[in-house]
């Protein structure tokens, strides 16, 4: 039972380890390199799609959840960018 929780714990730390994010090749920003950076782009950019226009409630508390989901976003790519390839 623990070595499967050490296997699991393991892939999940080699996935983080890569880097989602990077420097744009062409223009200015950052953008997914992984099919994970992909991913967490395509939920985040469906999960506003979702709130907009599904989602039965005030303005302030769409724009609460907007603002939690961006954070979340944001500290993800923070978490896994390739300051490597960024050139000061």
């Amino acid at each position: 039972m623990d070595d499967n929780r050490i296997i699991v714990h393991c892939e999940v730390k080699d996935s983080m380890s890569r880097k989602w994010f990077g420097k744009k090749l062409f223009g200015v920003g950052i953008g997914p390199r992984t099919w994970e950076g992909w991913l967490a782009t395509g939920v985040y950019l469906c999960s506003l799609l979702l709130v907009a226009e599904f989602l039965e409630a005030s303005f302030t508390t769409k724009f609460l959840i907007v603002a939690m989901v961006s954070a979340a976003f944001i500290g993800l790519i923070w978490l896994t960018y390739d300051r490597s390839s960024h050139t000061h």
